[in-house]
């Protein structure tokens, strides 16, 4: 069992570190792209998901296989503008993003899947954006 942590330094980079169970720390991986909100992770099917923001609201992911070594994908543009995202993964290898647009409407996002849905006004959400399972 390992847990990941996703950070951004100060020149908006993002990196992962890995801490195995009974093995300890891995060192941190570079993720290379430049992001303004620190990285949301996720995890499903031997893959790590970090969803972030550009400084314009864009929306952009990318992968990271479980494992030691720099073991990021590319970063994908999952489209889209938004004021906050947060990511979760479900069976298999699926990313689900939550996000709230400028506007104050809620969005979802399958991947691989349907793309954004939109799923309501922000002022039935009660608490900060969260993305969980199926």
């Amino acid at each position: 069992d390992a847990a990941y942590v996703g950070i951004r330094d100060a020149s908006n980079s993002v990196w992962m570190g890995r801490f195995v169970i009974n093995s300890g720390w891995s060192g941190w991986q570079p993720g290379g792209g430049t992001v303004a909100t620190d990285p949301q992770i996720a995890q499903a099917g031997g893959a790590i998901y970090a969803a972030a923001l550009t400084s314009n609201g864009g929306v952009w992911y990318n992968t990271f296989s479980q494992g030691t070594g720099n073991n990021w994908q590319t970063w994908t543009n999952a489209g889209g503008k938004l004021s906050s995202v947060a990511a979760a993964a479900g069976s298999g290898p699926q990313l689900f993003l939550t996000g709230q647009d400028p506007s104050n409407q809620l969005w979802w996002y399958e991947a691989p899947g349907v793309g954004w849905k939109l799923v309501g006004a922000a002022g039935l959400a009660a608490g900060p954006l969260s993305a969980g399972p199926r």
